[in-house]
């Protein structure tokens, strides 16, 4: 494709999203080629090889959509091709997965599926699943993980937990494999809640049969010439 095909296939998803998306900063989208089509009644934009971006965020995948009616453009993977996101400026981080990353730029929530990595300044992390969203939204989903869990002390535990955050607070949640890496803490669990806007308060739980395991680095290992010095 070349340079003047691409710019006009990007021309034209920008303005037919630029209604449904009007309270957030505008969008561009770069795509090899772009199909509109009514489904179950609702407009839906496909896409291929394309790139979405906005002031903050940077989506890209072999193929995607966008739906006009919930607002949300999905990423999808394809092979070894992963669906990618990236946010920069504060609270910065990198989402890649390899089934798909649906995102919604007006509200800027999230949900990624499939060999799930995370990365951010405080945090390396895997899962099957991850989704940023206010608790209010993500209540559904974490009751759904509770209904599992036995014991009374996990269950006043996590209650302790959501107790401090507001119900538009933003939480960070890993579900199904998890593996955390921080500077000092390697943690494997079942599934984690991450306060986002301070990501060193979390809550992490077991699966039912298998231990929560967490590896925590007390000091740095001293080289033999320093310890010489």
């Amino acid at each position: 494709m070349n340079r003047f095909t691409r710019a006009c296939c990007a021309f034209l998803l920008m303005m037919a999203l630029s209604a449904p998306i009007a309270s957030a900063s505008e969008i561009n989208v770069e795509s090899a080629a772009v199909s509109f089509q009514t489904v179950d009644g609702e407009r839906i934009a496909t896409f291929l090889h394309f790139v979405a971006s906005s002031a903050e965020f940077t989506l890209r995948s072999p193929s995607g959509r966008y739906n006009e009616a919930t607002e949300v453009m999905t990423a999808i993977a394809q092979g070894d091709e992963r669906a990618v996101l990236t946010k920069s400026g504060e609270s910065s981080f990198e989402v890649s997965a390899a089934t798909e990353i649906g995102i919604s730029f007006d509200d800027e929530t999230l949900a990624a599926l499939g060999d799930v990595t995370f990365l951010s300044d405080e945090l390396d992390a895997r899962s099957d699943e991850l989704f940023v969203d206010r608790l209010s939204s993500l209540k559904a989903r974490i009751d759904a993980l509770k209904s599992s869990i036995t014991l009374s002390d996990t269950l006043e535990l996590i209650e302790s937990f959501l107790a401090n955050v507001g119900a538009d607070d933003r939480l960070i949640l890993l579900s199904g494999n998890v593996r955390v890496v921080r500077e000092d803490t390697t943690m494997e669990s079942a599934w984690m809640l991450v306060n986002e806007a301070d990501q060193s308060e979390f809550i992490s739980i077991a699966d039912p049969d298998r231990k929560l395991t967490l590896t925590i680095v007390t000091q740095e290992e001293t080289s033999e010439d320093e310890s010489q010095d």
